[in-house]
């Protein structure tokens, strides 16, 4: 049997507090068996010495779930943090750990600078642990993702969830295996059920609570969740590739109003949907698909047989889950949201996007436009969708991409391949965020009707 006490890899130095044995339960390249870490828990119990790995505010969830086991004498005795050091600003959990008292490294860490401890927790950090990293930590290394695995493997599997209109979503607790993302044992899962109207970031906040509950069930009792691991199905596989602002842009001709509807509540947090308008790049808010409005289905085909092709309804109740379509204006102009933590990883279990360098739209950029919005206090007057309003008229037959302005409800219908949705903000580059009544008036009303029409490509 052959202690190890020190492993020297890649200019970093791991000193181990809690030597392994190497003898019969290690497979190739001295990664541990499942069998041994089983006994290892059985033999190691809590409290644990932890290390944690993280980067965003959904890490900051299990952080702060796990510093609660360690202020209260819980499972944890000893909490150490690294984080992603950030171009701009600092990270949350960087932020967290100062507020909270908490030692924390940036990563990548300094020659000698790693003390392994007992576990290691991997939560949206953002980076690649080397198998050296990873062989540090006597009892394994866990990842909490979010999504139910191996469903959307990969960079932004909530994001993914909320396009693809998943019914049922939620998070699983797995183990981290080396060279490889998200393949590893399952531990644990937990789900929840998706509202059509729920966006991604309301869906990030959900399962980043939930993950942070099943985490703290895992380290409470590991051995027994060990034991429970099972392999990833082979059958179910999907990834869920990273974003740009390049996913935003809409192909009217190719998507339903329901898809684009499904994108906004995706992208719009991330990346404002957007299209060309005449020549130049004008981003989309506020979004509205009127049977997602309705209170029930059959509200919405009442109102579309109340009045032949122009439908209207005063609805008694409409469910306004666009609401955050204001507060997504208003934050542009004071907190864009950051993606910068996220690098080519997917133990991101939130998000992550990646911007292009260009994607230029005769001689200007939509990231010039998301500049612009960036730069600027927005207040935006988009008339709220509240309860005893008037939807209607809505058309109920435009061509892709053609724009019809409803007087009465003061949105801007959009045809699509299949089904009209509305939106009651835009902004063009160097102007204002403006209703749909302002852009009606400022642009639209002052061109041929025949030139009434959202382009994907000029």
């Amino acid at each position: 049997m052959i202690l190890l006490k020190q492993f020297s890899f890649c200019g970093i130095q791991c000193k181990f507090i809690n030597s392994v044995a190497c003898s019969g339960y290690l497979t190739q390249r001295c990664y541990l068996s499942m069998d041994k870490l089983i006994s290892l828990s059985l033999k190691k119990k809590p409290p644990y010495k932890v290390t944690f790995f993280g980067t965003d505010d959904f890490s900051v969830q299990s952080l702060s779930a796990l510093n609660q086991e360690l202020t209260t004498g819980g499972s944890i005795s000893e909490l150490q943090v690294i984080t992603s050091k950030l171009k701009k600003g600092k990270a949350a959990v960087e932020q967290f750990s100062r507020g909270a008292g908490l030692e924390f490294q940036h990563w990548p860490l300094e020659p000698n600078s790693l003390t392994a401890t007992d576990l290691a927790i991997v939560v949206s950090f953002g980076h690649l642990l080397p198998s050296h990293v990873i062989q540090a930590f006597s009892l394994g290394v866990l990842n909490v993702h979010g999504s139910l695995l191996p469903r959307y493997r990969g960079a932004a599997p909530i994001i993914r969830s909320v396009i693809n209109g998943d019914p049922e979503t939620g998070v699983t607790v797995t183990r981290i295996h080396p060279h490889r993302f998200d393949v590893g044992e399952i531990i644990s899962t937990a789900s929840v059920s998706v509202n059509r109207n729920t966006n991604s970031r309301q869906l990030h906040d959900q399962l980043a609570e939930l993950g942070a509950q099943q985490l703290q069930l895992v380290v409470k009792d590991l051995s027994t969740y060990y034991s429970r691991a099972t392999p990833q199905p082979t059958e179910g596989v999907s990834h869920a590739k990273k974003v740009t602002e390049k996913d935003a842009l809409v192909s009217w001709n190719e998507l339903t109003a329901e898809q684009v509807y499904r994108l906004y509540l995706g992208l719009d947090y991330y990346f404002p949907l957007w299209s060309h308008w005449r020549g130049s790049a004008v981003i989309l808010t506020g979004a509205l698909y009127l049977p997602y409005c309705c209170s029930s289905d059959d509200d919405y085909n009442d109102s579309r047989r109340s009045a032949g092709n122009v439908p209207h309804k005063r609805f008694g109740k409409v469910q306004d889950d666009t609401r955050h379509a204001d507060d997504t204006l208003r934050s542009m102009g004071t907190e864009r949201r950051s993606t910068d933590t996220n690098n080519n990883s997917s133990t991101n279990c939130a998000v992550d996007v990646k911007v292009p360098n260009s994607m230029k739209a005769n001689n200007q950029t939509i990231t010039k436009v998301l500049e612009d919005v960036n730069s600027s206090e927005v207040q935006p007057r988009i008339p709220k969708v509240q309860e005893d309003v008037v939807i209607g008229p809505v058309p109920s037959s435009l061509k892709p991409g053609e724009l019809y302005y409803s007087k009465k409800s003061r949105v801007l219908w959009v045809g699509c391949k299949e089904g009209v949705i509305a939106f009651r903000a835009l902004k063009i580059k160097g102007k204002k965020t403006m209703t749909a009544h302002e852009f009606y008036n400022g642009f639209i009303n002052k061109v041929p009707k025949e030139q009434w029409y959202f382009q994907e490509k000029l």
